[in-house]
């Protein structure tokens, strides 16, 4: 079963507490989890590590963590710019 968790667009330190749970809640009862960052996301080193955490917490388990939706290349740069190994290379 895929899942589906809305990130909106502030991945930062405001919202990871609460992100963390709905991705925690998600990986643990689906097979496939598809994190969606909202059009204009951005993202702290907070939101970077929380993704981090989020799908290395979901490989633990043998389940998928996908990160996708609109605000996918801001989140990508900031990745980049902060030198964290976030996204697979492809």
């Amino acid at each position: 079963m895929e899942t589906t968790v809305g990130l909106g667009n502030d991945i930062t330190i405001n919202s990871a507490a609460s992100l963390r749970q709905l991705l925690l809640d998600a990986i643990d009862s689906a097979d496939c989890v598809v994190a969606e960052a909202a059009e204009g996301a951005r993202a702290d080193t907070a939101g970077l590590q929380l993704l981090l955490s989020a799908r290395r917490f979901a490989d633990s388990r043998g389940r998928r963590f996908v990160i996708g939706g609109p605000g996918l290349p801001s989140i990508k740069a900031t990745a980049d710019m902060a030198g964290i190994r976030l996204f697979d290379p492809s």
